[in-house]
């Protein structure tokens, strides 16, 4: 992204760690929060640059998500038989 502080940059790349699922999640969270804006087919660096704060982990980044713990129990009865008397 042209115009991107090389700071930052390097910032990115070793918060990163070789995963390039951060790096486009870093990226998504600059447009989403108006750092980077999509401007004629490119993109242009804005001033909020100056005060971004890289995450240091994949979650940090990551909206939290609306996550629902299903809990089956099951019930074992035991059928005793009775014999009857012949």
């Amino acid at each position: 992204i042209s115009g991107l502080p090389y700071s930052v940059k390097d910032k990115i790349v070793k918060r990163a760690g070789g995963n390039p699922f951060f790096i486009e999640e870093v990226v998504r969270s600059f447009i989403d929060d108006g750092v980077i804006l999509r401007k004629n087919g490119g993109f242009e660096v804005t001033p909020k640059i100056d005060s971004v704060v890289i995450p240091h982990t994949i979650k940090a980044i990551m909206p939290p998500q609306n996550t629902t713990t299903t809990t089956t129990t099951t019930t074992n009865t035991n059928t005793k038989k009775k014999s009857s008397g012949n």
